[in-house]
């Protein structure tokens, strides 16, 4: 980068902001560990942490350029932490830079720098990793969970309230993007607060699992709400605030270090932050109204799955296979090894499942579920897995309980817990499934299952009653090959695919 576009001014502000909530959390630290002092993970006096300005990246969409190595430097419209990621590492060596890295973009409309909201965010995940909650997907008996990539964009926003005592995160460089966004003849949906975007607001009101999508900084929303509830009910009338934000910050890192494990779901957070508020005299007064809060928001289900009773606009879900028809030299994907009918497979589940309760006068005997299919290479927290191409998708179902994942002690093998699967009907995005002779009155749990090595995103999710016919091939009775005819009477083809509310994650980013 020649010298004429570095900013100077964007390099103080970061320094600014990131030593500044650096003294705020090593002053509060004494109430939490006399003993010690608060360092971030792999950073102490000898090793400060760096923290990067003015960034901008090698233009991927020259090909021949970035393999000769004379690809130009394009703005980055984005920040984010890296715990020592090797690629980084690699490309910032040659700086002699090494380790823990909080960077931010030089961005097309905006300086991420300048936004101590971004910075306060970014330094949260930090304080999130020290913790020992690495945000990675892992594999439970629901499929695959992205839960603790939700749980820390969630919480990386309350450090910026918490700095802030604002509701409105990010808004310099919410409005940057809303204005790149124009520039390049599209628009992105942002939330607003008066006359400011916001990158998320702490004033949502949406729930856990019911309003999730699969992607970490939209499903993070309940929780940066769910806190900024309880340091209102805290605070009270009082127009003295800092003593609470010092308070609920001491509370939140009390949490975050009494978690004990990588894999944290929302449940887990819940139930660990109430063990905590009972210990603590500024808290356990307000124990049931603070219980109620996260209760009312859903953060006590274990169950992660939401309802498709109403139509679903979006939902993600990752690689699976090892190869895509499309692209068989695209590469594998990160799914689940399972054992199905004799055959070892890999499977893609998405992160939600759905549930639909069939209504008692419902006037057919089946379920038709209809969906717009698309590929995505950004949707897993894992980034770099998958290939090209298009996903695969079919459906697995289960009456009464949701499909589950066991895996043998003897085998171990995993094997899934579902009453049947269905391959998708139809050509194009819109693709159709059908479940045939389902009860009347009774729930039915159904999962997306991608079998390709390409990420997806599905949207317009459907379901409604309707005629799924099973017929016995003639063909190959031997394997009784089941056709499944469909026929509905009410208009079931999904909506025009709509603009995503949200940008989708590639770590522990701000927005992407």
């Amino acid at each position: 980068m020649t010298s004429d576009k570095i900013d100077r001014c964007a390099e103080i502000s970061m320094y600014y902001h990131a030593s500044k909530i650096y003294n705020y959390l090593r002053g509060l630290y004494k109430d939490i560990d006399s003993t010690g002092k608060f360092y971030l993970q792999n950073n102490d006096a000898e090793r400060p942490l760096n923290v990067i300005g003015n960034f901008q990246m090698p233009d991927t969409s020259d090909l021949q350029a970035l393999m000769s190595g004379t690809a130009k430097l394009v703005p980055m419209d984005n920040a984010f932490f890296s715990q020592d990621n090797p690629s980084i590492g690699d490309l910032l060596s040659q700086f002699g830079v090494k380790g823990d890295l909080l960077v931010f973009g030089q961005g097309t409309k905006g300086d991420f720098g300048y936004d101590g909201d971004v910075i306060y965010h970014e330094f949260g995940h930090a304080t999130i990793y020290t913790a020992g909650i690495v945000g990675m997907e892992f594999t439970d008996k629901y499929g695959i969970s992205n839960e603790p990539g939700s749980v820390h964009e969630g919480i990386a926003d309350t450090f910026a309230f918490l700095m802030t005592d604002n509701t409105c995160t990010g808004e310099y460089a919410s409005e940057a993007i809303v204005k790149w966004a124009q520039s390049q003849g599209g628009m992105v949906e942002m939330d607003k607060e008066g006359d400011f975007y916001c990158m998320r607001t702490a004033l949502n009101e949406y729930t856990v699992f019911e309003d999730f999508i699969g992607e970490v900084h939209w499903d993070g929303q309940p929780l940066l709400a769910a806190n900024w509830a309880i340091y209102k009910l805290i605070k009270g009338s009082d127009t003295d605030t800092q003593i609470h934000r010092d308070n609920l910050t001491k509370l939140v890192l009390k949490t975050l270090y009494s978690i004990g494990s990588a894999d944290a779901s929302f449940k887990l957070w819940a139930d660990t932050f109430m063990d905590e508020v009972g210990k603590d005299d500024n808290f356990k007064g307000k124990k049931s109204d603070i219980e109620k809060i996260l209760n009312d928001r859903n953060f006590f289900e274990e169950k992660r799955a939401r309802s498709a009773n109403e139509t679903v606009k979006t939902t993600y879900i990752g690689a699976g296979g090892t190869a895509s028809e499309d692209d068989p030299m695209g590469g594998g994907g990160g799914g689940i090894p399972i054992s199905e009918d004799g055959e070892d497979i890999n499977v893609g589940p998405s992160y939600l499942q759905f549930y639909f309760d069939v209504p008692e006068n419902a006037e057919k005997d089946g379920l038709s579920i209809t969906a717009s299919v698309a590929a995505d290479s950004s949707s897993s927290m894992i980034g770099g897995i998958g290939g090209g191409g298009a996903p695969v998708v079919e459906v697995y179902y289960r009456k009464g309980s949701p499909v589950e994942y066991v895996t043998g002690e003897e085998s171990m093998k995993t094997e899934v817990l579902k009453d049947g699967k269905v391959e998708a009907d139809g050509t194009g995005s819109i693709k159709n499934w059908g479940i045939a002779g389902v009860e009347k009155g009774t729930r039915y749990y159904f999962q997306f299952i991608n079998t390709a090595a390409a990420a997806g995103v599905i949207t317009n999710i459907k379901v409604a009653s309707a005629d799924v016919k099973e017929e016995v091939s003639d063909e190959d009775t031997d394997s009784e090959t089941v056709d499944e005819e469909i026929s509905m009477e009410d208009d079931l083809l999904p909506d025009e695919e709509q603009d995503q509310k949200k940008d989708k994650s590639s770590g522990c980013s701000l927005t992407f």
